[in-house]
């Protein structure tokens, strides 16, 4: 027992558990590279949803374009994330982090942009009001699955916003400032939660690497 002891204070004199940032970042990325294509493929629920109330709409072809848009993103981001995962060197990585990067701001755009159809029967039709509920969950829960990475949580974020924040302004009269105000604090709200999102997943990530390196050290 006395030598297992002294092992064990030997393996931890070594410091193993000197875990960089740089590696919790890196580890994060790989794990969202491999897993966000299964992740997005959820937001085809909504959007099935969205279209299937649209045919009851009078602006159905619009919105018909803009979840053919989401769809394009979709795609568009799958296909870069299955390209991340087998890119050879940093600029090959870089140029896909580009394209997906991207394809989430163009995501944030046509999520919004489904508003459009609707929002001026908002209040008056069941169906309006359902895709304008499906619309802000959808968008809060994309934000969530994509919060552990920085850049691509902020560009769909600001398309989001960039594209309903001006909706609320010009048909203000119709929907009231209630709606105003709800989208100019929906920005902050949404960076909060995944900053919370993105401290919990590095922490999980450096316990793992940590462990990881003790392990090692002990078998040593």
């Amino acid at each position: 027992m006395f030598a297992a002891s002294r092992s064990i204070k030997a393996a931890q004199g070594a410091d193993p558990l000197d875990v960089s940032q740089q590696d919790v970042e890196q580890q994060s990325r790989r794990h969202f590279v491999e897993n966000i294509g299964r992740y997005k493929i959820a937001n085809a629920v909504p959007l099935g949803l969205i279209a299937l109330c649209s045919l009851y709409l009078p602006g159905w072809r619009f919105m018909a374009i803009c979840v053919a848009g989401n769809i394009v993103a979709l795609a568009g981001m799958n296909i870069a994330s299955r390209a991340l995962s087998r890119a050879q060197g940093r600029r090959a990585a870089a140029r896909w982090w580009r394209v997906y990067n991207g394809m989430a701001l163009f995501s944030g755009v046509s999520w919004t942009a489904c508003m459009l159809p609707v929002i001026k029967t908002l209040g008056h039709d069941m169906a309006s009001m359902f895709v304008c509920v499906v619309i802000i969950v959808s968008i809060a829960i994309t934000c969530m699955v994509v919060a552990t990475e920085r850049r691509p949580f902020s560009l769909f974020l600001f398309g989001a916003i960039a594209c309903l924040l001006p909706q609320t302004i010009v048909y203000i009269d119709v929907l009231g400032p209630i709606p105003l105000v709800a989208t100019i604090g929906l920005g902050p709200a949404l960076i909060g939660l995944a900053n919370a999102v993105r401290r919990q997943n590095h922490l999980m990530i450096r316990t793992q690497l940590q462990n990881q390196q003790l392990a090692s050290s002990l078998e040593q």
